[in-house]
């Protein structure tokens, strides 16, 4: 074997290596592609404004439906109604209807037209939860 073989085969083996190094960098690439296709990044804001209060979450989920995402973050609680389930605690502010106090619902600042079950969540959308008094 010559020095021009020996050479040549080196050159064919780094060559090789890194075929075998872009491949397998684009087959993970392409799982967390994959993988993070259907997660969506949102916030979530908590306002109630007697008592200055306001806190907001970033949140990556795979969840579909605000009332799911609130209920895995464990930040609310709920009760069930024939319209479906409404809010009546978040952050452990709790809501009395006897005081006629309720959680507004606004999707990217505009009140939503739907219950919390019933709202699809947008990547990068914005949701905030506003403590009122008075219907």
């Amino acid at each position: 074997m010559n020095q021009n073989e020996s050479k040549r085969d080196k050159i064919v083996a780094m060559i090789m290596f890194a075929l075998a190094i872009l491949i397998i960098s684009g087959v993970k690439i392409h799982n967390n592609m994959q993988k993070n296709d259907n997660e969506k990044s949102i916030l979530i804001h908590v306002i109630k404004a007697d008592e200055n209060y306001s806190n907001t979450y970033k949140v990556d989920t795979k969840e579909n439906k605000l009332g799911d995402v609130l209920n895995s973050l464990g930040v609310a609680e709920f009760e069930e109604s024939q319209y479906g389930r409404f809010l009546v605690s978040v952050d452990g502010y709790e809501a009395d209807d006897t005081r006629q106090e309720w959680w507004k619902v606004l999707e990217n600042n505009q009140l939503s037209k739907v219950g919390i079950d019933e709202l699809q969540i947008q990547n990068n959308g914005s949701y905030t939860l506003q403590f009122c008094v008075g219907y």
